[in-house]
């Protein structure tokens, strides 16, 4: 999923896998705010944008 702007999302699916099966995961690329400032995963436009495609995706944790 992608919107401008926001981050880009993709998943691997275990049903396309052809190995054992195993529990889907997804990959979340951000765009830090050209801010100059350092954004770990405790910075809040992190936190808040892991928070806003978990729920998005329905996951119960990111």
């Amino acid at each position: 999923m992608t919107r401008p702007g926001g981050p880009l999302v993709t998943s691997s699916d275990a049903s396309t896998c052809s190995a054992a099966p195993r529990p889907s995961s997804v990959g979340l690329l951000l765009t830090a705010p050209a801010d100059g400032g350092h954004h770990t995963l405790e910075h809040p436009f992190v936190r808040r944008e892991v928070e806003r495609i978990s729920t998005a995706l329905g996951l119960d944790s990111p």
